[in-house]
Protein backbone atom coordinates (compact mmCIF):
# COMPACT_ATOMS: atom_id res chain seq x y z
CA UNK A 1 0.00 0.00 0.00
CA UNK A 2 1.79 3.18 -1.34
CA UNK A 3 1.93 6.92 -0.34
CA UNK A 4 0.55 6.02 3.38
CA UNK A 5 2.62 8.59 6.01
CA UNK A 6 4.19 7.07 9.43
CA UNK A 7 5.13 8.73 12.39
CA UNK A 8 8.46 9.95 13.13
CA UNK A 9 10.21 9.34 9.36
CA UNK A 10 7.56 10.84 7.20
CA UNK A 11 8.64 15.11 6.49
CA UNK A 12 6.34 18.14 6.09
CA UNK A 13 8.06 21.06 5.26
CA UNK A 14 11.55 20.52 7.31
CA UNK A 15 10.12 18.29 10.26
CA UNK A 16 8.28 15.57 11.07
CA UNK A 17 5.38 14.22 12.38
CA UNK A 18 5.13 13.47 16.02
CA UNK A 19 3.27 13.46 19.04
CA UNK A 20 2.13 10.48 20.56
CA UNK A 21 0.96 8.06 17.84
CA UNK A 22 -2.98 7.93 17.29
CA UNK A 23 -2.67 4.20 17.21
CA UNK A 24 -0.40 1.44 17.88
CA UNK A 25 -0.76 -1.71 15.80
CA UNK A 26 -0.58 -0.23 12.16
CA UNK A 27 2.47 0.49 10.77
CA UNK A 28 4.95 1.61 7.51
CA UNK A 29 8.15 1.02 7.86
CA UNK A 30 8.09 -0.28 11.58
CA UNK A 31 6.58 3.05 12.30
CA UNK A 32 2.38 3.85 13.30
CA UNK A 33 1.02 4.89 10.45
CA UNK A 34 -0.05 8.65 10.58
CA UNK A 35 -3.38 9.72 11.64
CA UNK A 36 -6.04 12.43 11.16
CA UNK A 37 -5.21 15.29 13.85
CA UNK A 38 -1.73 14.32 14.43
CA UNK A 39 0.78 16.83 15.63
CA UNK A 40 3.51 18.21 13.10
CA UNK A 41 6.64 19.53 14.95
CA UNK A 42 7.49 22.83 14.74
CA UNK A 43 9.17 23.89 11.46
CA UNK A 44 10.37 26.58 9.15
CA UNK A 45 9.64 29.62 9.04
CA UNK A 46 9.04 28.76 12.94
CA UNK A 47 5.47 31.37 13.15
CA UNK A 48 2.32 31.00 13.33
CA UNK A 49 0.99 28.52 12.05
CA UNK A 50 4.03 26.48 11.49
CA UNK A 51 4.37 26.08 15.63
CA UNK A 52 1.28 24.31 16.40
CA UNK A 53 0.11 22.47 12.97
CA UNK A 54 -1.79 19.27 12.62
CA UNK A 55 -2.23 16.62 10.02
CA UNK A 56 -6.04 17.09 7.96
CA UNK A 57 -6.38 13.78 6.19
CA UNK A 58 -8.24 13.38 3.24
CA UNK A 59 -8.64 9.88 2.77
CA UNK A 60 -12.17 8.62 2.32
CA UNK A 61 -11.91 4.83 1.98
CA UNK A 62 -8.67 3.81 4.16
CA UNK A 63 -9.10 4.45 8.05
CA UNK A 64 -7.65 3.09 11.40
CA UNK A 65 -9.87 2.91 14.49
CA UNK A 66 -12.76 4.89 12.33
CA UNK A 67 -10.06 7.58 11.74
CA UNK A 68 -8.38 8.71 8.35
CA UNK A 69 -4.93 7.64 7.27
CA UNK A 70 -2.17 10.76 6.33
CA UNK A 71 -1.46 10.48 2.59
CA UNK A 72 1.43 12.08 0.58
CA UNK A 73 0.01 15.21 -0.91
CA UNK A 74 -1.79 15.84 2.25
CA UNK A 75 -1.70 19.30 3.79
CA UNK A 76 -1.25 20.15 7.66
CA UNK A 77 -3.05 23.12 9.28
CA UNK A 78 -0.11 25.63 8.51
CA UNK A 79 -0.68 24.65 4.15
CA UNK A 80 2.33 22.71 3.85
CA UNK A 81 2.04 19.35 2.51
CA UNK A 82 3.48 15.92 3.00
CA UNK A 83 6.38 14.53 1.25
CA UNK A 84 6.65 10.44 1.59
CA UNK A 85 8.99 7.95 1.70
CA UNK A 86 8.55 5.86 -1.06
CA UNK A 87 9.63 2.32 -0.31
CA UNK A 88 6.82 1.36 2.28
CA UNK A 89 6.30 -1.99 3.41
CA UNK A 90 2.31 -1.92 5.34
CA UNK A 91 1.40 -4.71 8.03
CA UNK A 92 -0.57 -4.75 11.22
CA UNK A 93 -0.84 -6.63 14.40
Amino acid sequence: MLNIASNTIDKIGNAGILGTPLQAFCFVNGFPMSLDGEKVASHYPYVPPHVSSTMQATSICTHVNGIRVVRKFDLSTCGDDLSIVTNQFCFSD
